[in-house]
């Protein structure tokens, strides 16, 4: 080869070389530059711990001003509470990430600090030995204690154990606070009372889950009985009634239907084995009518066919209460009716009528529905009432067909079922309907969503048989099977 090509040789390898190296640069800085702009985060933990719930991100869209969280915690301290560190750092982290610059934390160690948590304590009024989140928003203020965050088991200290976490509140905790912030005025639920529902004024009561969740949203909740009054409360947000056992009298559905053309809210709950006709006829006139149905499906059992009355539900899209839960399925158990929407009967009262929830295609809503498993049921065409069904539906007059204006206007939900919203039987689906539900009557709309759940811990102990059970099978018998698998797989190939 000739000097002249070795040179142009050498030349054209040079010029390779500083392409690849001003590539891989350009690549780096591309690469960098495309994940600061477009950072992500993926919760692989099986609880999905570190993942902020539906609502909770709802609610850190909506906030307009700065909140500033002042951390008064000390890890190094005595309380139970100083077993929760991590975890509300942790938590704090992923509401600052995804608050969009409105969340700033401040961390006041009480033990290293002292000059800056006097001035705290002078500030918000508090004890030294407390531990605490304090939340400021344009001069409001919340302070939330940091055992309030979660549930704990003090049983131990009895003999002198540590305490042991149970449960961690922390976001659910977090996250009402912020709503008490953006909504400073506490609206009232009402449950009435007097017709054989489940009373919210007791201890114990049946429904003290969903009025537990309902007081964290910053709403109060009280029972009402129309016995002795003309009308319905003026405080009163929303009102629902859920599972009366008899039917109302037409005095108190004339109290109902006042409040309801005066802007009211209503949310009802059926309980189909029983016989409320007035109560039904009045639900007519809002466009959404209770069929005499049970909704129910056939199931293949192992030597004949069996009746399932315990309906699964979907959520529908179409409407500002159950969109955000498309994608997960409710479970109503006990009896469920199917509801009837009057679309022509609505328009002539200009009401707006949409579906919630339908049950899955399989379901059916069964006319001449029993109680004798061996009578049986089947799917009478033109008699029983086929897909499309649906179960849950809302109705609203005096506002926009744009959901995402918020204006007065009467508003009221109807579900042809009841059982699912009692403590035995609330599911995670149905506290998050039962909660949409409630911020959308009470104008909170852009609140409706999952709502945040507690992260339950739990432990697991085991007997001493059974502990040596468990070191028999990993360390002996599994490793035993895979060394004779080798031994047979080395035999045979000898072979």
């Amino acid at each position: 080869m000739s000097a002249d090509a070795a040179s142009r040789n050498r030349a054209w390898t040079r010029f390779n070389v500083v392409v690849q190296i001003v590539a891989a640069i350009v690549l780096l800085l591309a690469v960098n530059y495309f994940g600061f702009t477009h950072a992500g985060r993926w919760d692989l933990s099986r609880s999905q711990k570190f993942s902020l719930s539906g609502q909770t991100k709802l609610v850190l869209r909506e906030l307009k001003r700065p909140v500033h969280v002042t951390v008064y915690f000390s890890r190094t301290g005595m309380s139970p509470a100083t077993k929760l560190y991590t975890d509300v750092q942790n938590l704090l982290k992923e509401f600052v990430f995804s608050g969009r610059d409105m969340i700033f934390v401040e961390n006041v160690d009480p033990a290293r600090d002292l000059t800056r948590a006097r001035e705290i304590q002078a500030k918000y009024k508090f004890g030294a030995n407390e531990n605490l989140l304090i939340l400021d928003c344009d001069g409001r203020t919340r302070v939330l204690p940091i055992m309030d965050m979660a549930d704990f088991d003090m049983s131990p200290l009895e003999t002198g154990g540590d305490p042991r976490l149970l449960a961690f509140r922390g976001e659910e905790a977090f996250s009402n606070a912020l709503i008490a912030l953006l909504t400073p005025d506490g609206q009232k639920v009402m449950f009435l009372e007097g017709h054989g529902e489940p009373s919210v004024s007791v201890q114990g009561s049946p429904l003290s889950l969903w009025k537990d969740y309902i007081e964290r949203q910053n709403a109060a909740v009280a029972g009402l009985s129309l016995a002795s009054i003309d009308a319905v409360p003026s405080d009163c947000g929303a009102l629902v009634i859920a599972a009366p056992q008899v039917d109302l009298q037409e005095r108190e559905i004339d109290v109902l239907r006042r409040y309801w053309q005066n802007n009211g809210r209503l949310f009802f709950l059926l309980d189909p084995n029983a016989s409320t006709p007035r109560l039904s006829a009045f639900l007519g006139e809002l466009g959404i009518r209770p069929r005499n149905d049970r909704v129910l499906r056939l199931v293949r059992l192992t030597v004949a066919m069996g009746i399932l009355r315990e309906v699964t539900g979907e959520f529908l899209p179409k409407n500002p209460v159950t969109r955000r839960l498309v994608g997960s399925q409710i479970f109503l158990p006990g009896a469920t009716q199917s509801l009837e929407l009057d679309e022509v009967a609505a328009q002539v009262s200009s009401i707006a009528l949409r579906p919630l929830i339908q049950p899955a295609e399989e379901f059916w809503g069964e006319v001449d529905y029993v109680t004798d498993e061996n009578k049986g049921v089947r799917y009478d065409e033109g008699r029983d009432t086929g897909q499309p069904l649906y179960i849950a539906a809302s109705a609203s007059r005096g506002g926009v067909t744009d959901d995402r204006v918020e204006i007065e206007s009467a508003k009221a939900i109807v579900v042809g079922s009841s059982q699912f919203a009692l403590d035995a039987a609330l599911a995670p689906a149905g506290l998050d309907f039962l909660m949409s539900g409630v911020v959308w009557l009470l104008d909170r709309g852009d609140l409706a969503g999952e709502v945040p759940k507690s992260m339950r811990y739990f432990s697991l102990d085991l007997t001493e048989q059974q502990l040596s059970s468990l070191f028999l099978l990993t360390m002996i018998i599994m490793p035993a099977v895979a060394i004779l698998i080798g031994l047979v797989a080395w035999l045979r190939r000898r072979s």
